[in-house]
């Protein structure tokens, strides 16, 4: 009964440090000029991902940006 309860509370604790959110997958990236953009989706859901990219290669100032998709 023990190890039931430790694998619910392990969990419990799992899905609260995720926010029940699934995994998002880059599907596409591009990049210019000291920028690149992300193109994520986690199936249901999808946006861009942009950050300046800084002389040493990392990352910076990352953000979502607003995303409208016309058929």
């Amino acid at each position: 009964m023990t190890t039931k309860w430790s694998l619910l509370a392990y969990v419990a604790l799992i899905a609260l440090a995720t926010g029940c959110a699934g995994p998002r997958y880059v599907a596409a990236s591009t990049g210019s000029k000291g920028q690149v953009k992300f193109l994520w989706t986690d199936g249901s859901d999808q946006g861009v991902v942009k950050c300046e990219v800084a002389d040493n290669g990392d990352l910076n100032q990352c953000r979502n940006m607003n995303l409208v998709l016309e058929d």
